[in-house]
């Protein structure tokens, strides 16, 4: 399961009703064709980070990622006592040495490549634009867990460049063709974590 740890921002906390529906004007057509309901922003309901946790420590999910943050000591101390792998997101090697600092069981190097937003908690988005290839072993060099590569990875061959700069993983959210699914390491190399490996 992965969750955000912040949802806000500095837009978000600025943005009233009709900022919501300019931005999303240009995409009507598109849910309207898909027959989908639009949502007003005054309905979204957000759950605070505490409550979500909450629901995957008690549902004791295997993997519990993370994403814009790092969630509180005590929700990542309840989830080392669970056995739950915690894995979370880096965007600059500084945030990858946060996140080992917190415990985390494997980190993230999102390159500027990966997804549609930035990750980014330390730094503003536009100050943590390192590629996926660059950012990979400033983390490996600095952290002593598994680093997994996100971002721009598509074939087999950016998954052979990703392992070879240290990456012990690939994520990537749309499949890699020539890549045969995903190996299970066996418990005693390290127990619930996922590698990619080339066919």
């Amino acid at each position: 399961m992965n969750l955000w740890v912040s949802m806000e921002d500095e837009g978000a906390r600025t943005s009233d009703e009709n900022a919501f529906n300019r931005s999303l004007a240009p995409l009507t057509t598109h849910l309207a064709a898909l027959e989908r309901l639009i949502q007003r922003s005054n309905r979204i309901r957000r759950l605070d980070l505490k409550i979500k946790a909450r629901i995957l420590l008690d549902a004791n999910v295997p993997v519990f990622s993370f994403i814009f943050g790092i969630p509180p000591r005590e929700v990542l101390e309840e989830c080392r006592a669970k056995s739950i792998v915690t894995i979370g997101t880096a965007t600059t090697p500084e945030e990858g040495a946060a996140l080992q600092e917190a415990g985390v069981d494997a980190i993230v190097a999102s390159g500027f490549e990966a997804g549609g937003h930035r990750g980014s908690f330390l730094r503003a988005a536009e100050d943590s634009l390192t590629g996926t290839l660059s950012l990979v072993p400033q983390i490996v060099d600095n952290v002593d867990v598994p680093v997994i590569a996100a971002g721009g990875i598509g074939d087999v061959r950016g998954v052979v460049a990703a392992l070879a700069l240290g990456a012990e993983g690939v994520q990537n959210g749309n499949g890699i063709p020539g890549v045969r699914g995903v190996r299970r390491q066996p418990p005693s190399e390290r127990p619930g974590f996922s590698l990619y490996k080339p066919a």
